[in-house]
């Protein structure tokens, strides 16, 4: 049987991760003042209508916060 082309490998993620962060990294140093960015609020979409595409997801829209975003980071860190 052959193996489907749609397979996620958890041995690939970290290596993915490590990729995507170190190019962030590159390009924005290794400090983001999101004070000096104009972000904070950002919609969320309900993760079974993200994959939805027979609905416009507006029932299922919410709102996530990027300063409680950083605050749980910091918090995750700190757990570690």
């Amino acid at each position: 049987m052959a193996k489907s082309e749609h397979v996620l490998r958890m041995a690939d993620l970290p290596r993915a991760c490590s990729v995507l962060l170190d190019e962030t990294e590159r390009r924005f140093g290794d400090e983001v003042d999101l004070s000096e960015l104009p972000v904070d609020y950002y919609w969320t979409v309900d993760l079974a209508a993200a994959f939805d595409m027979s609905q416009t997801p507006t029932a299922q829209l919410g709102c996530g916060q990027v300063s409680v975003d950083v605050a749980e980071v910091a918090a995750l860190v700190r757990r570690a």
